[in-house]
């Protein structure tokens, strides 16, 4: 029996939906509702509604006011990514109204993509280790990352890529190649920079396995996306190109959201590293503390790791080397957390979860500091997704601005005290499910823990 197939008398794939739909619920219930998104989502998603209820991409028939457009004979198409639009379309078709572009629907289709890439990661944690972690990591997750402040809270191309990200590490850990290109070229059609995850994450595991296959299936399979892409935007705005609309201008002078971020002068680029990870308002391991302890464990994690959990780490690096030198790390304003470092996170979070195994757990020291910084990464995201704010906390912006204590101060002193209430009594019991036993056999000394119906019995040993 292998690990990861069963979770006691029950196949993974029920405790994943069980799980997944407990996080959706979460999701769906803190997502914006009401009134206006950011114009990114904004504009992606008064396209959607336009195909779905009135069969056009023409923004101009919405009654609200259209942003992030481009001008084609009249007509005011979005220059968002199709895959951003594509996802929320179903939602629309199902849920919404033909009057205007409403909230549920898209609160919906953003809390469907977190989820599903929660419940699908949950399954892969499985294949690392025992439910109890696998639990743990998929909650914290969802919770303790900004996958529920901006992915599943607004129509960022983040919760559906935290999708295929899922699905293309699943397509590997199963070493079914072409599912992981089917994944990848979802990823192209959504954000075209994750490419560089493909071409990582297939030529590594092609050196692994000393073949050729795993870097030609993903890379053949996902070049579909390109093509898709590349003949969308020929159709919708006349030329064969990646980028169209405001994408354009970042494309040509390397500045994300109109800063004035140029890489190639080593202080800017030396800020927007740091910024990336320290920054008060956009920092990880500010607003995910709970990563620090982990960082030590990230050198007996990668021996006991197998090749798909490597190859997905590595790509993780490539893809946040490529967003720190094309993008300043704020990545806009009006919304709560961090978004570049989503991707990574999902990438990295097999990884991460070895790191407890191997090295976090080992010490009830190291799992009670590991607690308290979780209690401290879910209480702040919680007060994000609770407390409706509005930061400024672009590149500038996020020096200068504590999240937390915005919406603390937003939400008020009763609403603050139940979000920290409720904050440490969830942790509490992660904390005591994520609890492991000081004693073990001999041949409970494997770098992987299985689950414990597969352990020998005193009786056998």
């Amino acid at each position: 029996m292998k690990a990861g197939l069963v979770s006691g008398r029950r196949p993974v794939w029920f405790d994943a939906c069980v799980l997944g739909f407990g996080v959706f619920f979460v999701f769906l219930s803190t997502a914006s509702v009401a009134g206006s998104q950011i114009n990114d989502a904004a504009s992606a998603f008064t396209s959607a509604w336009a195909v779905a209820q009135h069969q056009t991409l023409d923004m101009n028939i919405s009654p609200a006011p259209v942003v992030w457009f481009v001008s084609v004979d009249g007509h005011a198409y979005s220059d968002r990514m199709p895959g951003v639009i594509g996802w929320a379309i179903p939602f629309f078709l199902i849920l919404g109204s033909p009057s205007a572009p409403t909230m549920f629907p898209v609160a919906t289709s953003v809390a469907v993509a977190a989820s599903l890439a929660v419940a699908i990661c949950f399954s892969l944690f499985r294949r690392l280790t025992s439910i109890r972690p696998s639990i743990v990591a998929a909650l914290l997750m969802a919770f303790a990352t900004s996958t529920w402040t901006v992915s599943a809270n607004s129509l960022f191309p983040h919760g559906p890529n935290q999708f295929w990200l899922a699905l293309l590490m699943l397509g590997m850990a199963s070493r079914r190649w072409w599912f992981a290109g089917l994944a990848g070229a979802a990823l192209i059609v959504t954000r075209p920079p994750l490419a560089v995850c493909l071409a990582t994450a297939g030529i590594y595991s092609s050196l692994r396995f000393r073949a050729l296959g795993p870097a030609l299936h993903i890379a053949g399979v996902s070049s579909l996306g390109l093509i898709f892409l590349l003949a969308y935007n020929r159709i919708v705005f006349g030329s064969y190109a990646l980028w169209s609309g405001s994408y354009v201008n970042f494309q040509s002078n390397v500045a994300g959201h109109g800063s004035t971020y140029d890489p190639t002068d080593p202080s800017q680029l030396l800020l927007n590293v740091l910024g990336f990870f320290i920054s008060p308002a956009r920092g990880i391991l500010i607003l995910s503390p709970f990563l620090l302890l982990l960082l030590p464990g990230l050198q007996p994690a990668w021996r006991a790791a197998p090749t798909w959990v490597q190859a997905s780490a590595l790509s993780a690096v490539s893809y946040t080397l490529v967003q720190l030198w094309s993008n300043n790390f704020g990545g806009g304003s009006s919304f709560y957390g961090y978004r570049y470092a989503i991707e990574p996170l999902t990438l990295a979070a097999p990884l991460l979860l070895l790191a407890w195994t191997e090295w976090v757990s080992l010490t009830v020291t190291r799992r009670r500091i590991f607690a308290a910084l979780a209690i401290a990464s879910i209480l702040q995201h919680a007060a994000g997704a609770l407390a409706d704010i509005s930061t400024d906390a672009s590149r500038d912006g996020a020096w200068s601005h504590y999240l937390l204590l915005d919406a603390a101060y937003a939400a008020g002193v009763g609403q603050t005290m139940l979000v920290a209430v409720a904050a440490i009594a969830s942790v509490s019991v992660t904390f005591w499910c994520s609890r492991t036993r000081r004693e073990r056999t001999d041949d409970e000394h494997s770098r992987l823990d299985l689950p414990r119906e597969e352990q020998p019995s005193s009786a056998q040993a």
